[in-house]
């Protein structure tokens, strides 16, 4: 913290080296990152980030890594790639607490007439997929009614428009909106494109029957 950063790269560079074991090392690894930023060396600190993510998949804040990389390519002039992390850190990991920062860094890229690319219905899909399975059911839903807004009345990637209505319903199940759930997936039985999705979205139905209390319909 006195500004000493080729120093104190230095001596990270030592501790990696000394104590490879040690509990703090995905931590010396991170900071010189964090010194090469500070001195400018933009792609060596990307470079050192990113390999800390396959290095250190323990790392305990998940979301410094990925944040970092944005940063470095915001201040290397990258702002397109700056833009496309920081709104894919922003989906990913919606409450952690560098979320403040990732909203100020867009709002920023925002302001210079650089946005993050529109994602298509393959890649909203996808990012809803993996915000409900982290927990972020919420989050989900509102990327998963964006993907079938989407495909709109075009009907030209059926399949993908199954999955996706399919992945709504399960949300809808997690937040405990179960009548609505059951509608979907009975919707989706009748209109499922092999046995395997048809039993499936029935399994479904019948497990949002039950928590209705209908039991015998559910049986």
């Amino acid at each position: 913290h006195q500004g000493k950063y080729a120093e104190a790269s230095k001596i990270y560079r030592r501790f990696d080296k000394q104590y490879p074991h040690s509990v703090w090392r995905h931590r010396a690894w991170v900071r010189r990152g964090d010194t090469a930023l500070a001195l400018g060396k933009y792609s060596e600190a990307k470079r050192r980030f990113q390999s800390a993510q396959t290095r250190y998949p323990e790392y305990p804040h998940p979301a410094a890594l990925p944040f970092a990389i944005a940063d470095a390519d915001l201040r290397s002039g990258q702002l397109l790639a700056a833009a496309e992390g920081f709104e894919a850190l922003r989906w990913r990991l919606p409450k952690d607490p560098l979320q403040h920062l990732v909203t100020q860094r867009l709002a920023h890229l925002r302001s210079q007439g650089v946005s993050p690319v529109a994602l298509d219905e393959r890649a909203l899909y996808e990012r809803g997929l993996e915000l409900r399975l982290n927990g972020y059911p919420e989050e989900a839903l509102g990327v998963f009614q964006k993907a079938i807004e989407r495909h709109g009345a075009s009907g030209d990637q059926p399949a993908l428009l199954w999955d996706t209505q399919y992945q709504l319903a399960r949300t809808l199940y997690k937040k405990q909106a179960y009548q609505s759930a059951r509608d979907l997936f009975d919707t989706l039985r009748q209109s499922a494109p092999s046995k395997v999705k048809r039993n499936r979205a029935t399994r479904w139905t019948s497990h949002s029957l039950g928590r209705l209390g209908r039991f015998d319909a559910a049986a």
